[in-house]
């Protein structure tokens, strides 16, 4: 592919575009259940291969590609931002090429809860991540360096640029939920947009540190595209929450992680349970080793057998909405709390 491949929407509202690496995403509608949203990722993936069989090409469900390296898979797209892109990660060693153009994940976006219950869904989020990433790993045939770690794609971006990747979780332990994500934001190192021949930041920095040298950059695009580049493992959107932790997976059990993310983070009882249950917290284990608990909480594989203990049989009716990705961009309540001129974009 050469540039960037146009998006696209079938006629059930379902948005087909592509990754660094050629990978096909699948960006669904939101949903009233889990089944309607399963009957969708099965009319899509049953249409694309009627249109691809006749081409030669297959389709793979996994979390990290079995059968190329980021060599041979090359940069797909080449738009100036991942070229960007690209080039900050390799700073960082080869994992980044990894992750743009091997890896692929599951990505759930389930519906925020107002009040306590909606910081209770942030805090179980991440806390859940490892014991989540265990149970549905779904990445054969791994390469030899990342054949350690219960899902080798994770292991792949536990090695990329971690101060954007927030996977040692420091801002969910803040008093505030969202003051934890506007210190992360602040906190990662910046990426240049691109493409506009300025060579902005000229050195790498903070994004609080370009902040603070108190000139015209950085203004509400360099903000806009610095937020769009953050990948931690649960995002932060306006109204809901987008759950990263995930391999790519197929039916059936696609349906699987969708019905129990959204037991953990909508029902009440099976939430505050789990909560519980991970009072002590859980970490993903640095190197890109399988994620594990620290200290006394449970580790994945206890989680997942006390997790199944919990839900989600007999807490009441099955899940009303899961929405799935495809909402507008919106980190909640960032772009208001990061310093630095943003009233327009200065070229």
């Amino acid at each position: 592919m050469a540039g960037e491949r146009p998006r696209r929407r079938d006629p059930r509202g379902v948005r087909v575009s592509h990754e660094a690496g050629g990978q096909v995403e699948l960006s669904f509608p939101c949903q009233a259940t889990v089944v309607g949203i399963e009957r969708d990722v099965e009319l899509a993936l049953a249409r694309l291969r009627d249109l691809d069989r006749a081409a030669g090409i297959g389709f793979l469900a996994a979390g990290l590609d079995p059968l190329h390296d980021a060599a041979a898979v090359g940069l797909q797209l080449t738009s100036p931002r991942y070229v960007s892109m690209n080039r900050h990660f390799d700073a960082f060693g080869p994992a980044g090429r990894e992750m743009m153009r091997l890896t692929a994940s599951l990505q759930i976006c389930v519906d925020l809860l107002p009040g306590p219950a909606g910081l209770e869904q942030w805090r179980l989020a991440h806390l859940a991540g490892p014991a989540l990433a265990s149970v549905f790993a779904n990445s054969p045939g791994a390469p030899p360096g990342r054949a350690s770690a219960a899902s080798p794609r994770l292991g792949v971006w536990l090695a990329v640029d971690g101060s954007r990747t927030g996977f040692d979780s420091r801002h969910v332990t803040r008093p505030s939920a969202a003051e934890g994500y506007v210190a992360f934001a602040a906190a990662a190192m910046v990426i240049p947009r691109g493409g506009r021949g300025d060579g902005f930041p000229p050195r790498q920095r903070s994004f609080a540190e370009w902040c603070g040298e108190g000139a015209d950059r950085p203004d509400d695009g360099d903000l806009t595209h610095h937020l769009s580049t953050l990948f931690p493992p649960v995002r932060a959107r306006v109204g809901y929450l987008e759950i990263r932790h995930l391999d790519a997976l197929a039916p059936p059990l696609l349906g699987v992680a969708l019905a129990v993310t959204w037991m953990l983070l909508q029902d009440r009882r099976c939430r505050a349970e789990t909560l519980e249950l991970l009072a002590d917290g859980t970490s993903w284990e640095a190197g890109g080793r399988a994620p594990r608990s620290r200290g006394s909480g449970p580790r994945p594989r206890d989680a997942r057998s006390r997790a199944a203990r919990v839900g989600p049989a007999g807490h009441g009716p099955g899940p009303p909405r899961i929405p799935a990705a495809g909402r507008p961009h919106a980190d909640a309540g960032v772009r208001d709390r990061v310093p630095g001129p943003r009233q327009g974009s200065r070229r």
